[in-house]
């Protein structure tokens, strides 16, 4: 049987698929992190929020508005930041997920022509054995009918 001439090719694509999947689940991750992140500092805006509306009922000085205040305005620019990042790291996944994708095609395609060559031998394989069992079938006949 042939070997398959593009097995080399075929091994380094699934190496290929490999690191791309590899590079595709940090992004995932990543991405997760900031997620958690953005839900954290929304969580700390509503704490935030809501012990500012307590002291309002409970009575307050204008210092501690001001630092409620404040730590709000720190709170909402880092959770800009972090959604800037999100947005970042959300296209990088995307040309992940297309790399990965890219890697499986071109993988796939090799499998099936590596299925198609494999098919193609033993097609081969068994019209050879046919034709010399053909053959050994009519000498055995030819010897039969000499004898």
């Amino acid at each position: 049987m042939n070997k398959f001439k593009l097995q080399t090719a075929l091994k380094v694509r699934e190496r290929l698929e490999k690191l791309y999947q590899k590079s595709f689940a940090e992004q995932v991750q990543v991405t997760q992190r900031l997620t958690d992140q953005l839900n954290i500092l929304e969580e700390a805006f509503q704490e935030n929020n809501s012990a500012v509306d307590l002291a309002k009922r409970n009575g307050f000085t204008i210092a501690d508005l001001a630092g409620a205040n404040g730590f709000g305005q720190r709170l909402k620019y880092h959770q800009t930041v972090v959604q800037d990042q999100m947005i970042e790291q959300q296209e990088l996944m995307e040309r992940r997920r297309q790399e990965l994708v890219s890697a499986t095609q071109q993988k796939r395609v090799l499998e099936i022509l590596r299925e198609k060559h494999e098919l193609r031998e033993r097609e081969k394989l068994q019209r050879e054995e046919t034709f010399e069992l053909d053959e050994v079938s009519l000498n055995l006949r030819r010897y039969r009918q000499e004898s």
